[in-house]
């Protein structure tokens, strides 16, 4: 396996209750990547930064590096959400906070001149994005929409036509 990491990313990890893990996990854990755009889903090995045990329901950012980035490749960018799985259970959530291997990195201006509702098509996170609306899941919301090269500028607008609260999301 490589030894370089691919991103950065903030993990947020189910309580048991919430159908997540019953056991903590250490550094170096190897869980499946699945990102919302795509069916296919990778190893990713988890390098905790500042600690080395986490706990069901626990939030940690990490180091991850996924075993077949090809997968991936030019779809990826700062703030796209993934789920975190055991087999087809979720048992947590994340969100890239830095890139690090640039050949995942979408090309600068690939959403250009779309909609909204267009960006969210082609990503192939449409049903994600509404279901997201209909929980107010205001997080995974905004990390959508930067995924799709929204600013904030024109997602606090988005999130107040949703009846969504917009603070303290940046």
């Amino acid at each position: 396996m490589k030894s370089q990491p691919d991103f950065i990313a903030r993990l947020e990890y189910k309580t048991t209750a919430e159908g997540g893990r019953r056991t903590p996990v250490k550094s170096g854990y190897r869980s499946q990547v699945k990102f919302y755009f795509i069916e296919m889903q990778s190893s990713g090995q988890q390098t905790f930064l500042n600690k080395d045990i986490v706990y069901p329901g626990d939030i940690v950012d990490a180091e991850i590096i996924v075993v077949s980035p090809e997968i991936f490749e030019n779809s990826l960018t700062e703030g796209t959400p993934f789920e975190i799985r055991e087999g087809p259970t979720i048992v947590g959530v994340g969100q890239i906070m830095r890139l690090l291997n640039e050949g995942l990195r979408k090309p600068k201006g690939f959403y250009g001149g779309m909609t909204t509702n267009e960006r969210l098509y082609v990503s192939g996170l449409s049903d994600t994005y509404y279901k997201a609306i209909k929980e107010k899941n205001v997080h995974l919301i905004v990390a959508i929409l930067k995924g799709v090269d929204l600013t904030m500028e024109n997602i606090i607008p988005i999130l107040r036509s949703e009846g969504l609260d917009a603070y303290d999301i940046e």
